[in-house]
């Protein structure tokens, strides 16, 4: 059985992405994994020669079994108080390894397709940070959604997926088509052209008759001019009530939608969730 990989350190925020997971599971049929990497091993003393700090290292391991026994609880508690429906099973783990390594040995051992993360939050406090989650992107090889603080992915109606008409860009919409599906979403691919940006006409079409093979209801296509592509993006997600989908590559529209919104003052205040695709699709198998 396919798996849905759940990163949490069990703060405010961390309680919406658990919840978005849970809801995916049940929707998609997936189990579910539930992590904690409860080191910062940039922040160890042992990071800058000095030894291991014990009386940290204790309290985070015992912070870490506390949180994780509270949310174990939690969710199977939401999982037996729905009796109809598809009832995933859960697992959980704790570890003091890397994040990055982490996630890859957790993805090599099980049949993850997709992981979930909580967004940075206010005041720095938790792991979830712009490093981790470019970490978890890099090392993941699976699709990765970011959910803000008070994410509900119930009161979202529509997926937007920002093209630049890419190779990898087609097998994303695959993926999402499956998932808009589960969960009753629209689907708007929209490519935003600056009048700076010069694009292939033959990738265009290309794409276009691509697209025009996925049979999907309520699945369109829009073509936007805009001189700013990360504001129009972000208008877009707020104003329509969607999740922005995109793909990462690490010279294309990733980088220009992330080169402020990953950063601590800009994801403090992400309003919508934010699914990344790898820019390698088969490495997940779809």
């Amino acid at each position: 059985m396919k798996s849905i990989l759940l990163l949490t350190d069990f703060s405010p925020n961390a309680t919406s992405a658990a919840e978005a997971a849970l809801l995916l599971c049940r929707n998609m049929h997936r189990d579910l994994i539930v992590f904690n990497s409860y080191i910062k091993h940039m922040e160890l003393p042992s990071s800058i020669g000095a030894g291991w700090d014990v009386e940290e290292f204790s309290a985070r391991h015992h912070h870490s079994k506390v949180g994780m026994q509270a949310l174990s609880e939690g969710l199977e508690a939401l999982v037996a108080g729905e009796p109809e429906g598809y009832r995933p099973v859960i697992n959980f783990f704790i570890s003091d390894n890397d994040l990055g390594m982490s996630v890859k040995e957790l993805i090599l051992k099980n049949p993850v397709e997709l992981v979930v993360m909580g967004a940075v939050t206010e005041g720095g406090n938790s792991y979830v940070h712009e490093m981790n989650i470019n970490v978890v992107i890099d090392n993941a090889a699976k699709p990765v959604l970011i959910i803000p603080p008070k994410g509900d992915l119930k009161k979202l109606s529509k997926i937007i997926f920002a093209t630049e008409f890419r190779d990898a860009d087609l097998p994303a919409l695959h993926y999402l088509a499956k998932l808009g599906g589960a969960l009753h979403y629209q689907i708007e691919v929209v490519h935003i052209h600056d009048k700076d940006d010069m694009y292939d006409n033959s990738k265009r079409q290309h794409f276009k008759d691509g697209l025009a093979k996925i049979r999907y209801t309520g699945l369109s296509f829009k073509n936007i001019n805009a001189e700013n592509v990360t504001v129009r993006l972000k208008h877009l997600c707020q104003s329509e009530n969607a999740m922005l989908a995109l793909v990462h590559h690490h010279t294309s529209l990733f980088a220009k939608v992330f080169e402020h919104s990953i950063a601590k003052q800009e994801t403090a205040h992400q309003q919508f969730p934010l699914l990344t695709f790898p820019s390698n699709l088969t490495a997940y198998g779809h």
